[in-house]
């Protein structure tokens, strides 16, 4: 569900198409919302995060000092704050 709203943000506008939430309202629960999530997304998921574990495992162990999610470089503020990691905000 995070990738439906963040795919608002990025845009900046709403579009029906291809996002789950055109199918919610005021009434919507997050229960609901989650529930159509389809089962292979969540497989996906689970498989993507199996093959990542080993891969990531050094930059994990690393000191906090020295992970860097995100990085800006020069330039980035002409880009309305463009980073390494644009899509995501979190590590």
């Amino acid at each position: 569900m995070l990738g439906f709203y963040e795919a608002i943000y990025l845009i900046g506008v709403f579009s029906r198409r291809h996002n789950l939430l055109a199918q919610a309202d005021a009434r919507t629960t997050l229960d609901q919302l989650t529930a159509a999530v389809p089962t292979y997304v969540l497989d996906d998921i689970a498989e993507q995060m199996g093959l990542a574990e080993a891969t990531f495992a050094p930059l994990r162990r690393l000191p906090d000092e020295q992970r860097v999610c995100g990085p800006v470089f020069a330039g980035s503020s002409d880009l309305g704050g463009a980073d390494a990691d644009s899509s995501w905000a979190g590590c």
